[in-house]
């Protein structure tokens, strides 16, 4: 498997979200964001990776923003592509709609994942 350059020879930071692309996961909010970041710096990349009812419409509204260039839509990931697509993050992304009638609040086992992936091991 091939090794992620260091940080400081990365000329673009990559920011991701990996989940179900519907609704309640609120992925318009992630492209809605990337267009104010996209303002500001170019030198981010934006990664949507999963699948879902509003993936197309996902891409169109990248593409209506002007951002469609900035963005990488890989499909559905499970197994090893889960930690290749963390390990090519540099920030996890988790906009999510809350759910009125949930009892609790829930633990996303995206971000569960992301923590085991991510975190050094000797802080697990």
């Amino acid at each position: 498997m091939a090794q992620r350059r260091p940080a400081a020879e990365r000329k673009e930071k990559v920011v991701t979200f990996l989940g179900r692309i519907t609704t309640q996961k609120g992925p318009e909010y992630f492209v809605e964001a990337a267009a104010l970041v996209l303002k500001r710096t170019r030198n981010i990349r934006f990664c949507f990776a999963g699948s879902g009812d509003t993936m197309e419409a996902m891409i169109e509204l990248a593409a209506r923003r002007g951002i469609a260039d900035r963005f990488h839509f890989p499909g559905f990931a499970k197994g090893r592509e889960v930690y290749e697509v963390f390990r090519d993050s540099d920030v996890m992304s988790r906009p999510r709609c809350p759910n009125p009638s949930a009892s609790r609040p829930s633990k996303p086992r995206t971000v569960r994942r992301a923590f085991h992936h991510l975190l050094p091991k000797w802080l697990r």
